[in-house]
């Protein structure tokens, strides 16, 4: 079984839920089902992901504004005036839109400008371009207009807007019900015609009407004030309010990490779950649901179902950190990372201990030492990627069989090369083998720099990046005799695997396995009653297995593809160990440092 290479690979896939953010509910391509309620507190690592997204990220972002707008507001933005049929009734001086049905505004931005205002702000500064009917560069399609004083007149206006200046502001909101991150807009930008901006037609009775248009004016920036604002307002909540199917529990209350109770309801009328003062509770930004590991590891598990919440958010309290650190700063995410495996496989005892959970250190992406310029930066902690282990442990994942589907050399013709009473029992023929790889306790990783050399053509790892451990690592080794498989003997011992993160010269990573020689240690034999040869003779086989094992593994290793992230794609250019541990050349988070690269 392959952990790291292309898309079935346990990396690549701990890669791809830690680019989560701004997944949808496929998952950035995992297909994720609802989950019965949200995951336990216990089960939520807080700031095991972290993403900063530096001022020139954002200003490419600044760039490609109008692009991503586009690719995500299919037919632009349209906003309907509401229908005013109706005769000269009353004090009506104009009704505009004097039809049944509405009279639709289309709008674009162009010349975006996005000034960051700490702690938690965008600002959003451009010029508005507007025209009656479907397109906002047009001439403007004629909308009716029922003109009443000082004349009476069913005439025509058309409007045309040509780079008004506008400005408005988005901020990124910590919730106190779920604790993730959600966008609210706090000044909706305000939209007033002048008369310039359009044209009366009609006849000479609407020509008239025209030297009113001052009057008009006022009406129609009136109705513009009293709908554009709810229905941005109901554009943002239709796109990021929590349905009350979200969770198949519906719309969950409770007490958050903070021991805060929080009351949210199902409002039946619009199908959201809000809080008693009516605001709606916000989607998670990323993954929460369900998905099938079996599925992401090409099959190599049987259908595994692991529930997952990674998500933008934070604890409250003092963790509560600013988003954006300063005026024109980066824009600082963190993540709440969650994962717990429904079912444990019968084929691993339950772990000795769990993960270390609660919240992980920040991360200083300024301390990295060999990124140059980065638009974006993604920090992995530890103890997500122990979690993640620990989850894998007990999925049964790390039960892996190795025989001659494999390596065709696997078998008992080549194992009695060092051990002849295998060749007696199986009275010299060249048998099945099988080596069961069964750990009896989770593994664990640890981060070091991740730091290499040139020796020649060869690139040589010097310090590795991740070092996975087993401990308790039970070897089963199965001999096929007399039309069925025996178990010959056992080795149990501890193994260390250093890998490496290489950034190739397309942008690819490339994982990279360190020396396992010197990395196998306590190596005992049990269950050994059926071959004749001593203990120490069976440890002594360990580095030709080793050997055997290694170069498999080296061709195994493939690139790793990081998924495209609803439109934007992520060039990593360096990786290396940040935030040192308390032990010497230890690191408490991987760092990946790259360009951001729009693909709408």
């Amino acid at each position: 079984m392959n952990l790291f290479k292309g898309r079935g690979g346990l990396l690549a896939v701990v890669l791809g839920l830690a680019l989560a953010f701004g997944c949808d509910d496929e998952g950035c391509g995992m297909p994720v089902e609802r989950l019965e309620r949200d995951l336990d507190d216990e089960d939520k690592l807080y700031d095991g992901i972290q993403i900063e997204l530096s001022p020139a990220g954002l200003d490419s972002l600044e760039e490609n504004f109008d692009v991503i707008v586009d690719a995500f507001v299919e037919d632009g933005f349209v906003f309907d005036l509401e229908p005013d049929p109706g005769g000269c009734t009353g004090d009506v001086e104009a009704r505009v839109c004097n039809r049944n049905d509405p009279c639709p505004i289309a709008v674009d931005l162009q010349d975006v400008v996005l000034m960051r205002r700490s702690p938690n702000a965008i600002r959003i500064e451009a010029n508005l371009y507007a025209a009656t009917g479907q397109d906002p560069y047009g001439s403007g399609s004629r909308i009716p207009v029922r003109a009443c004083e000082p004349v009476s007149a069913n005439c025509d206006a058309r409007i045309h807007i040509r780079g008004k200046p506008i400005e408005a502001e988005v901020t990124l909101n910590r919730n106190p019900v779920t604790e993730g991150l959600g966008l609210n807009i706090s000044k909706v930008p305000e939209i007033e015609i002048r008369d310039s901006d359009y044209s009366i037609g009609g006849g000479f009775m609407c020509s008239m009407a025209g030297l009113f248009k001052s009057e008009i004016t006022e009406m129609v920036n009136d109705m513009l004030a009293d709908e554009l604002t709810p229905e941005i307002m109901e554009a943002l909540d239709e796109a990021t309010c929590m349905g009350c199917d979200f969770f198949e529990l519906g719309c969950i209350e409770g007490t958050n990490s903070s021991q805060v109770y929080l009351e949210v309801y199902c409002d039946e009328s619009t199908n959201r779950c809000v809080k008693p003062s009516g605001r709606c509770i916000r989607e998670p930004l990323g993954i929460v649901g369900r998905i099938d590991l079996g599925d992401l590891l090409d099959g190599l598990l049987p259908p595994t179902p692991v529930e997952v919440h990674i998500a933008a958010g934070q604890r409250a309290g003092s963790f509560a950190d600013p988003i954006i650190p300063h005026d024109d700063g980066p824009l600082q995410i963190r993540f709440i990372t969650g994962l717990s495996v429904e079912h444990e496989s019968p084929c691993v005892p339950p772990p000795s201990s769990p993960p270390l959970m609660g919240r992980s250190p920040r991360v200083d992406f300024s301390q990295a030492t060999e990124a140059g310029d980065w638009d974006l930066a993604v920090g992995i902690s530890e103890r997500f990627l122990n979690k993640a282990l620990h989850e894998f442990y007990r999925s049964g994942g790390l039960c892996l069989d190795i025989d001659s589907e494999f390596d065709e050399m696997i078998s008992t013709g080549l194992f009695a090369t060092f051990l002849p009473s295998l060749g007696v029992l199986t009275e010299g023929e060249n048998t099945p083998l099988i080596i069961s790889l069964r750990p009896r306790d989770r593994p664990m990783v640890n981060f070091g720099k991740g730091t290499y050399r040139e020796e020649g053509d060869e690139i040589v790892m010097e310090e590795p990046l991740i070092n996975i451990q087993f401990s308790d690592l039970d070897l089963d080794f199965y001999a096929f005799f007399e039309g069925r498989f025996f178990r010959a003997f056992t080795l149990h011992l501890d193994l260390t695997v250093p890998v490496g993160l290489r950034v190739t010269p397309d942008g690819e990573l490339l994982p990279v396995l360190g020396d396992l020689d010197e990395m196998v240690n306590r190596v005992r034999v049990k269950n050994d009653d059926v071959v004749a040869e001593d203990p120490e003779v069976l440890q002594d086989i360990v580095p030709s297995i080793i050997g055997l094992i290694e170069p498999m593994l080296e061709d195994a290793l493939g690139p790793i593809e990081l998924p495209e992230i609803e439109g934007f794609e992520l060039i990593i250019d360096s990786i290396e160990g940040l935030v040192p541990h308390g032990d010497p050349g230890r690191y408490q988070h991987i760092g990946m440092f790259g360009r951001l690269i729009v693909t709408l």
